[in-house]
């Protein structure tokens, strides 16, 4: 028992450590206590966001699903959605300001994050990719044992952002 005290108060302070260091995971943990609005099961919406935004991003999510199951053959990743309407709460949960949108990967749970550039289909299929590969491969060999430019390659495969319409020959 009387080991029992320091233990806590040592996972305690891991934990503010933590926390201090990364707290876009406890804001995106906490989401639905926050401003957001449930969308659908796994969507959180900023209260400003209008209604032809929330239109727009059902449509767009189940675009970008189809890309993730046509790509993977199945999805497997379940990360939670947050859109965000302005920069300031995308930095909040995104610790940046620059990007359309990012992916937040823990050993306990995953989130995509989008600012009003990610509102588009390219985007959020990106996003989900590099939740798909973290949820099949593992976090931790994720993040230890697969290159960024894997990772980024794979995501830029269901992005169409970049690419035009001839095929490589005639490029």
């Amino acid at each position: 028992m009387r080991f029992l005290k320091p233990i806590f108060i040592f996972l305690f302070f891991c934990f503010l450590l933590f926390i201090s260091v990364f707290p876009q995971v406890l804001r995106c943990s906490l989401v639905k206590y926050d401003n957001f609005n449930a969308l659908q099961s796994g969507v959180y919406i900023a209260t400003g966001t209008t209604l032809k935004q929330q239109d727009s991003l059902k449509k767009y999510i189940k675009i970008a699903k189809k890309r993730v199951e046509g790509f993977w053959g199945s999805q497997k990743g379940e990360a939670t959605i947050i859109f965000c309407d302005n920069l300031e709460k995308y930095q909040q949960y995104c610790r940046t300001s620059e990007g359309a949108g990012c992916t937040i990967g823990t050993p306990v749970g995953s989130w995509i994050v989008l600012n009003k550039d990610g509102l588009n289909a390219d985007v959020i299929a990106h996003e989900m990719s590099h939740d798909e590969l973290m949820t099949r491969v593992g976090w931790w060999k994720t993040k230890t044992k697969i290159p960024t430019w894997f990772d980024e390659g794979v995501a830029l495969m269901l992005d169409y952002r970049f690419v035009n319409a001839q095929d490589s020959v005639q490029r």
